[in-house]
């Protein structure tokens, strides 16, 4: 993935900050993802606590540095929620990760409790090397008292050796201190860097006694948000055994107020001791909100993990039998971007092609002549992204803005985002199918129409269905005018020689020309019912009359989680080129439209229908276009008019 300059310079100007604060200098990419598993100690009774994993690769010249000699201290600080399991249990290690491949370390590595400056617990001392180490500790064994521990190493650092790894993930909160030799009267002075990344610091405890077995907790927990209600669908769970034996099997439990469903899963391979990743687990979706997603027996004891929250909207079947649906997706690309080309014609559009009819396609330009505002797409990705800059990625793409868990469990989603890395056409048909199978529970119509003086005028309406979107949020209205099949002499691509072959020509399919609401939508102020909104623009010159059309779709909010900004349902219509507020039908026969209401001169039978066919009241229309239909004189007359 190439990733966006501005996204990278923003980043950089975080980095940059925290470096001035304490020093350090950032080195290598800044999102290496973990690749094989390093070696660990699979001992009976060992037990893993820190920010990261050992079995996190160590990447060479992937870390920090400083620009002088210095002796260096590097830290992390485990809260009592990771610690709290475990009491009664020994300290007697830690692992850390050492990332120059031609120099060695001495780590004088430590155990505090509380913070930095408190009372030291146990220490010990050892020469590391590339990749993860492991530091015998002087034992001590954990005690109620002790809430929270500072741990870390102390070594001596030369100029520009890059060497104390930074690890995924960055901005995790008591993650990463760092130490440089400063001091004040409460003694060192730590700095919180963790913009930097994760310090490779895991503590080891070992159970003794057996106290700690069938542990387990969940770190996240995805489903399908829309789903037919009353129904068991797949979520996507990341499970970790945060015990000392092996797990057969577990009982999941979701609860939604005072109903709740319980599976039991038994596991095909059994889950290792202190070792978890991505499970498919069943829930039930109950009805309209957050549900509880909770384990609640391990191999077939009693042991509640953490809950989790798991939203689902659900849609009983005779609603979901109401409303047609079409989803919309959202692929993000840009001019300055040379994966842009390759990607749509080679590998995204091929499997898209045949799903054209079924699905809406919105193609947001960032840093290019066709973004939109203050580059809106971009602003976008962040916020899909949860604000985490590594996360954002171009060429990528949103259906509905969702993480479907057919998705995520084939790994082609950015983690707890709605971003899909670029798909091939054998994997993405099986996805487009599941989609457009899901249910949804309101309608989007919209008709567009541009008058002989180059006036726009576009309305949408729908039916949201009373009772189903959760208590208190309001569905927002977003309409784009597009235009297909634009030409530009800009496009970058893959080298200069294919940058002569093409001469920067491309043809985009689908631009947004105009967005005619706020960007993340006009709000409904109601939870269900009947809507209309109707908006007005003007026509340019550099625009293809004929090419213009028009996207409008239901969506939550940007005041909501990450996952938690579906698009409802979307509708698409063609710009409809017809002039006509008052026509001439026929010779001294006129229709206009006087007040919402259609008027023939002489003596006529009136009949007025939308651009659907549905048959119409000629009384207080609202703005759109309609065709009319009237016996004038003898003779039939059938003629579309613009209600502004």
């Amino acid at each position: 993935m190439n990733k966006i300059f501005t996204a990278l310079t923003l980043l950089a100007a975080i980095i940059g900050s925290a470096s001035a604060q304490s020093a350090w200098t950032s080195h290598g990419e800044i999102n290496k993802a973990p690749a094989q598993e390093a070696a660990t100690r699979a001992a009976a009774g060992e037990i893993y606590i820190g920010h990261c994993s050992i079995n996190d690769q160590i990447w060479p010249y992937d870390g920090l540095s400083l620009s002088y000699d210095a002796r260096v201290g590097v830290g992390a600080i485990l809260t009592e929620g990771m610690l709290k399991q475990y009491v009664g249990a020994t300290i007697v290690g830690m692992y850390v990760g050492w990332d120059d491949e031609y120099s060695t370390a001495n780590y004088e590595c430590f155990v505090r409790a509380d913070k930095f400056n408190g009372e030291t617990l146990t220490t010990g001392s050892d020469e590391v090397q590339f990749g993860w180490n492991y530091v015998s500790l002087e034992e001590v064994t954990l005690t109620e008292d002790m809430k929270t521990l500072a741990v870390g190493f102390y070594t001596d650092l030369l100029k520009d050796v890059c060497s104390i790894p930074k690890l995924y993930p960055y901005g995790k909160e008591n993650s990463n201190f760092l130490w440089s030799g400063e001091t004040n009267a409460n003694g060192e002075v730590w700095y919180d860097s963790k913009e930097l990344g994760s310090m490779p610091i895991v503590l080891v405890l070992e159970d003794k006694d057996g106290l700690f077995h069938n542990l387990i907790s969940i770190s996240s927990c995805n489903a399908d948000c829309i789903v037919e209600k009353g129904e068991l669908h797949t979520a996507m769970a990341r499970i970790n055994n945060i015990g000392t034996n092996e797990i057969m099997n577990i009982e999941v439990t979701t609860t939604l107020g005072e109903e709740s469903h319980t599976e039991l899963i038994d596991f095909d391979q059994p889950i290792p001791a202190q070792q978890g990743g991505k499970v498919l687990l069943p829930v039930k979706c109950i009805g309209s909100g957050v549900h509880t997603f909770q384990i609640t027996a391990v191999n077939g004891i009693n042991k509640s993990s953490n809950a989790v929250n798991v939203e689902m909207i659900g849609v009983s079947a005779d609603v979901a039998e109401k409303y047609s649906y079409r989803p919309l997706l959202e692929y993000f690309v840009s001019e300055d971007n040379y994966m842009t080309v390759t990607y749509v014609d080679n590998y995204f559009w091929p499997g898209f092609e045949p799903y054209q009819e079924d699905i809406t396609l919105v193609m947001p330009h960032l840093d290019d002549k066709f973004m939109t505002g203050d580059n809106d797409a971009l602003n976008h990705l962040i916020k899909l992204a949860g604000n985490d800059l590594n996360k954002v990625s171009v060429p990528g793409m949103t259906i509905n803005r969702h993480a479907y868990t057919s998705v995520v469990m084939l790994n082609s989603v950015i983690d707890n985002t709605p971003m899909m890395y670029t798909i091939f056409p054998d994997f993405i048909t099986p996805v487009y199918e599941e989609i457009l199978a899901n249910p949804t529970f309101a309608s989007v119509n919209v008709n567009a129409a541009m008058d002989d003086n180059g006036a726009i005028t576009i309305t949408a309406s729908g039916v949201v269905e009373e009772g189903v979107m959760p208590e208190g949020e309001d569905l927002c209205l977003t309409v784009y005018l597009m235009e297909k099949d634009v030409y530009t002499a800009d496009q970058l691509f893959w080298d200069d020689k294919q940058s002569a072959e093409n001469e920067g020509e491309y043809i985009h399919k689908n631009i947004i020309r105009e967005i005619m609401t706020p960007y993340w939508g006009e709000k409904l102020d109601k939870t269900g019912g009947e809507y209309t909104m109707t908006f007005n623009t003007e026509y340019y010159e550099e625009w293809v009359k004929d090419n213009l059309y028009v996207v409008a779709f239901l969506n939550r909010g940007s005041d909501n989680h990450q996952l938690s900004m579906q698009v409802i349902n979307s509708a698409e219509v063609d710009l409809q080129n017809t002039a006509i507020n008052r026509v001439e039908a026929l010779d001294g026969v006129t229709i206009e439209n006087v007040n919402g209401s259609i008027l023939v001169n002489g003596d006529a039978a009136v009949t007025v229908y939308d651009l659907s066919g549905s048959q119409v009241d000629n009384n207080n229309l609202s703005a759109g276009v309609y065709i009319v239909k009237a016996v004038v004189n003898g003779q039939a007359v059938a003629q579309k008019i613009l209600v502004k």
